[in-house]
């Protein structure tokens, strides 16, 4: 079971019950009743702008697969659940309209979200596919078109989320056209180059609002029956989707190099170590300064797992002056952070010596608490190269602890440099990319990469090209 620790701040967290859900979800366990008990009767009922952290620990619970059903069903039963989504209540036990349907909304819009948990590595934003998943049809709880309603509704919930004003102005538009791909690739020729144009014009040339409702629109289809996401369907959907894909003007989520600006230290190279609390407690900013290069990034990374700090958003240049500089948002998650002054010490013999045999052995615990396979399927981009020459290596995944580690020595291993890297981690998934150089910046390096991380699937092929090598 998962259940508070004793000292857990319970009247002072109105955000508790998402976190503990996460947990719960993530690691497929339930909730102690005991835990759902006291979070009803002392967890305060959140108001406001939701904090980073909140947001965070919603997405790890969407795209935790199958897991977060009896979890949000738990939290839905307490009176949990509507307190973090209020709008949810026009929606619960709500019968669908259509015979398709095998589930009542509440229970398909879960069920989406699901779905949609194993598509993640396929969208450049995947916490936006999770949450259109969980909002596209809460308009059926109002009369009229409910894409039109639900567009209206989505706006406010998400800007209360925190979502920045570009991505609320995106997942509007989602939720708005949540039905355009579906209905398009069935009543108009697919492969009509009018027939893309007029998809593109409805969203408004909107490159990340096409890419994630090209996924959603599968993931929808497949909660909603099995009468829905035919093979004919699924290859006309395909054929308007690539159709799409050649006319969109931009690809989204492209990264620019960083320009990390973190302090050195006068005099012989040293470790710097500086951490503050961030939002809510559970994350912190974490500066680090360590010389050396590739080798000290992977050992760096294996030391930060060890300690139980995953990697939010992450900016890491190793171009000259040289050394490894780095600004990160990291979370604990569960529990305090390690001091400062530990991971310091930790850092310096790590290289200076590789990593301590008490720090490999917590990596490999922390690594054999994540209880079966991932939920999506693990893909590697290679793109060229636009600020020097060398390629572009974006790792879509979902995280698991250390493989940030074991992707920087398989990068190291095949002779690459890497020069920078920009880490950004949307609830349960990770988007890494790496900007490498030297005789190892080839495509078999991808493929190296490919080839270890965590796989639903392991004949499935995971390697893709951006642009031709």
């Amino acid at each position: 079971e998962v259940a508070l620790a004793r000292n857990a701040r319970v009247a002072e967290d109105p955000w508790l019950p998402l976190r503990v859900a996460a947990a719960a979800a993530r690691f497929s366990l339930p909730v102690a009743a005991s835990t759902l008990g006291v979070l009803v009767e002392r967890s305060p009922v959140p108001e406001g702008r939701w904090p980073a952290e909140a947001l965070s620990d919603l997405l790890v619970l969407l795209g935790s697969g199958e897991g977060q059903v009896p979890v949000i069903e738990a939290l839905d039963r307490s009176g949990l659940w509507e307190r973090m989504l209020p709008e949810w209540s026009g929606v619960r036990d709500l019968p669908a309209r259509d015979r398709a349907h095998v589930y009542t909304v509440d229970r398909h819009l879960v069920q989406t979200a699901v779905e949609a948990s194993r598509l993640t590595t396929s969208v450049a934003r995947a916490d936006l596919l999770l949450l259109s998943a969980l909002l596209h049809d809460l308009g059926k709880s109002r009369e009229g078109d409910h894409s039109e309603t639900g567009a209206e509704m989505v706006g406010p919930i998400v800007r209360r989320m925190g979502l920045a004003p570009a991505d609320v102005d995106t997942l509007v538009r989602i939720v708005r056209h949540h039905l355009l791909l579906a209905v398009t690739a069935t009543r108009r020729d697919p492969s009509d180059p009018a027939t893309a144009d007029s998809v593109l014009t409805a969203l408004e040339q909107d490159a990340t609002a096409f890419d994630v409702l090209a996924t959603l629109t599968e993931a929808d289809s497949l909660a909603t029956g099995p009468t829905v996401w035919t093979p004919g369907r699924a290859r006309a959907h395909s054929m308007l989707v690539d159709a799409c894909r050649e006319r969109v003007g931009s690809q989204p989520g492209a990264v620019e190099a960083p320009t990390v600006d973190a302090t050195r230290p006068h005099g012989p190279p040293d470790v710097v170590v500086e951490m503050r609390p961030a939002g809510t407690g559970t994350t912190h900013e974490l500066t680090l300064v360590v010389p050396g290069a590739g080798k000290s990034l992977a050992v760096t990374a294996e030391v930060l797992a060890a300690h139980r700090l995953e990697i939010v958003d992450g900016e890491i240049d190793l171009r000259p002056p040289g050394g490894v500089r780095a600004k990160m948002t990291v979370s604990t998650r569960f529990g305090d952070p390690v001091d400062p002054k530990v991971l310091r010490q930790d850092l310096r013999r790590a290289v200076d010596s590789g990593v301590a045999a008490s720090l490999r052995a917590a990596l490999a615990r922390n690594a054999s608490r994540m209880i079966g396979p991932p939920q999506a399927r693990s893909s590697v981009l290679v793109n060229r190269r636009t600020d020097a020459e060398g390629i572009l290596l974006e790792v879509r995944a979902e995280d698991r602890p250390g493989l940030f580690a074991k992707v920087i020595a398989a990068i190291l291993g095949k002779g690459a440099r890497i020069d920078w890297v920009v880490v950004r981690t949307r609830g349960a998934a990770v988007e890494d990319v790496f900007a490498l150089s030297g005789p190892g910046a080839v495509l078999s390096t991808a493929t190296e990469v490919e080839s270890l991380l965590p796989r639903r699937d392991p004949a499935t092929p995971g390697v893709g090209r951006a642009d031709t090598l």
